[in-house]
């Protein structure tokens, strides 16, 4: 399953099932999120590098721009973890309800429990975790509240 590191979120939203994109949406206006994480129908075309709908889906995540090292650190542990989730044989979309968005929320919910121990091992291991090498495209997102318009 690939993990697609700050894709296109025009395509992504267009993209989308309803499910996937108010998901989305929740974690992009989310303030005390740092990263967008998302278990979507999603896929990057073989040879256009374009992103399509269908196929078993992908994770695609998405750095904000506020976000700190130890930050990106987590959104790839968050990206990771719905991976091996996904892979599960025991994950039956079809007899589930809405698995991907109940993936989405399970997950949130793991790694704020497990994010601290993972992050704390590392450091006791001799990690430093003010810099990392992951590759994030040097693109991240930034959410720009537009101006509220009155009618009269």
């Amino acid at each position: 399953m690939p993990l697609l590191c700050e894709p296109s979120l025009d395509a992504a939203l267009r993209l989308s099932t309803p499910t996937e994109a108010t998901a989305l949406y929740r974690q992009l206006v989310d303030p005390g999120r740092p990263y967008v994480v998302l278990y979507g129908s999603l896929r990057k075309a073989r040879f256009s590098g374009e992103l399509v709908s269908g196929g078993k889906g992908s994770v695609l995540l998405w750095i904000k721009e506020d976000a700190t090292p130890v930050d990106v650190i987590k959104g790839y542990f968050h990206a990771a973890l719905i991976r091996k989730l996904a892979d599960q044989p025991q994950l039956d979309e079809t007899k589930a309800r809405s698995p991907r968005s109940d993936l989405n929320l399970a997950t949130t919910r793991l790694v704020d429990e497990l994010f601290p121990i993972f992050r704390d091992s590392l450091r006791r291991k001799g990690w430093t975790l003010d810099h990392h090498f992951l590759a994030e495209d040097n693109s991240r997102i930034n959410l720009i509240k537009s101006p509220e318009t009155t009618t009269r």
